[in-house]
């Protein structure tokens, strides 16, 4: 329930000329017959910049975790 509702609250609330990722990539997918290859390069676009983020600061959040794990 909590994964529909993070996808239909921006569906309801945000203007079609600015959709969240998620309800981007669902109006692309959607329609009578859908073009997998278009689909599929969105998806990446849309997940270049979170592995970019991991790579750039993966050694931050290990330690953070590592961090918050340590009782003291």
């Amino acid at each position: 329930m909590n994964a529909w509702n993070d996808f239909f609250w921006p569906l309801v609330v945000l203007t079609p000329e600015n959709p969240t990722v998620q309800v981007g990539l669902s109006a692309i997918s959607s329609g009578y017959s859908v073009d997998y290859s278009f689909t599929l390069a969105a998806t990446t676009v849309a997940t270049i910049p979170l592995l970019v983020v991991a790579m750039l600061f993966g050694k931050q959040i290990i330690r953070g975790i590592m961090q918050g794990a340590l009782k003291g």
